[in-house]
């Protein structure tokens, strides 16, 4: 059965069967860090991992911007930080995530030769920008996409 959980006291995440919300311990040895910003599910089984984080922006920072440049500028900061993981963009991106407009880009990598299947989706709300990244194993690429797409769906602001 899945559950819906609200996140950073804006975002409802549908927790899908199979997944669990990582702790934090897991977020840690993931990322290398203890970052408040972060939240994730993630499917053990299937290699699926589901990363919600977010950065606040200031009201004018975000006036003299949109989720497009800052999508493509997130994208160049990930390209760099997996410039030793054979990082591959595969392009960008639009769509409607509970009717906020959201950018995102799809991307390879491996780790550990084991090729990763990557996107990011970036959409702001208020004054902030919230990224929800799905991350599985290149070889289950057709099998995750519907599931990828049910969790975009289930995703609401509160």
């Amino acid at each position: 059965m899945e559950e819906k959980i609200l996140v950073n006291n804006e975002v409802y995440m549908t927790v899908p069967e199979g997944f669990h919300v990582m702790s934090e311990e897991e977020l840690r040895q993931l990322f290398g860090d203890a970052d408040p910003a972060r939240w994730g599910l993630w499917d053990k089984e299937r290699h699926i991992m589901v990363i919600l984080d977010w950065k606040e922006y200031s009201p004018l920072t975000l006036k003299l911007t949109n989720v497009k440049k800052i999508a493509t500028q997130n994208e160049r900061i990930m390209e760099k930080g997996y410039k030793n993981n054979t990082f591959r963009l595969e392009g960008f991106f639009s769509a409607q995530v509970d009717g906020h407009e959201a950018e995102g880009y799809r991307y390879t990598y491996q780790v550990q030769r084991i090729g990763q299947k990557a996107e990011s989706l970036l959409m702001i709300q208020k004054h902030t920008v919230y990224r929800l990244s799905f991350i599985g194993r290149t070889e289950n690429e057709a099998a995750d996409e519907p599931l990828y797409e049910e969790l975009r769906s289930g995703l609401s602001f509160a």
